[in-house]
């Protein structure tokens, strides 16, 4: 028998959990960050903000503008200002012939947003393609002044569209919730598409031939065009001094 004088052994105690840690983007944005540090780094709190319309816009023609301007570079001259002028009439183009999509593919697949919040993503999206051009103009501009295959540029920019297509369909993919994502990714390969169609008929992008009008509507699929590129010789070296 035990001696009721005697205290219980203490009851061991189980150790406290730690707290749960807080997931990269989770919790509130941080006050006054600018609207191109939350698209790139809180893209869901800025498009359900649905605000910096104006940021987003200027972002998109800026980037697609410098980076036609660094294209252009491979024929120089008049050539730079008319590419810079295309590059953003393509994205433009490009987004509004793919807006009606755009809405039914995720109207369908089931996204959990409104109307207005798909339109909010896609401009969003648009910003961000505009803000990742202007990153990958370095590169574009290093080719363009180094290379004389225009068939190889031709393939090296819809190498890097291919690129920014697909970190489109990331953000997409963190802005909204669809049930079935395929639609985000067929949505996106038609954004591909129709942006290098555009890109091919609203030519010439990189080289313009002496008394070939500014802008020249060729009919003809772009693959088409790529592969009379590649039946073109390159341009002889320029004469040395």
């Amino acid at each position: 028998m035990s001696d009721p004088r005697v205290p219980p052994p203490p009851e061991e105690t189980q150790p406290a959990a730690p707290p749960p840690e807080t997931p990269p983007g989770a919790g509130p944005p941080p006050p006054g960050a600018p609207t191109l540090v939350l698209l790139l780094t809180r893209p869901a709190d800025l498009v359900a903000r649905g605000r910096g319309l104006a940021a987003l816009a200027l972002a998109a023609v800026a980037g697609a503008a410098l980076y036609g301007a660094v294209a252009g570079f491979f024929t120089g001259g008049w050539q730079i200002a008319l590419a810079a002028a295309k590059g953003p009439l393509v994205l433009a183009s490009a987004v509004l012939l793919c807006l009606p999509s755009f809405l039914v593919f995720h109207l369908m697949s089931g996204a959990e947003a409104s109307p207005r919040r798909l339109l909010q993503a896609l401009g969003g999206l648009t910003a961000l393609l505009g803000l990742l051009f202007a990153a990958l103009a370095p590169v574009a501009w290093l080719f363009s002044v180094t290379s004389r295959s225009l068939p190889f540029l031709a393939f090296l920019h819809a190498a890097l569209w291919s690129l920014l297509v697909m970190l489109g369909l990331r953000f997409l993919g963190r802005v909204l919730t669809p049930r079935r994502r395929g639609a985000s990714a067929a949505w996106a390969l038609l954004l591909w598409v129709v942006a290098l169609q555009l890109a091919s008929y609203l030519g010439p992008m990189l080289r313009r031939d002496p008394g070939e009008e500014a802008f020249t509507l060729r009919r003809g699929l772009f693959l088409t065009r790529w592969a009379q590129l590649v039946d073109q010789p390159e341009p002889p070296p320029a004469p040395g001094p």
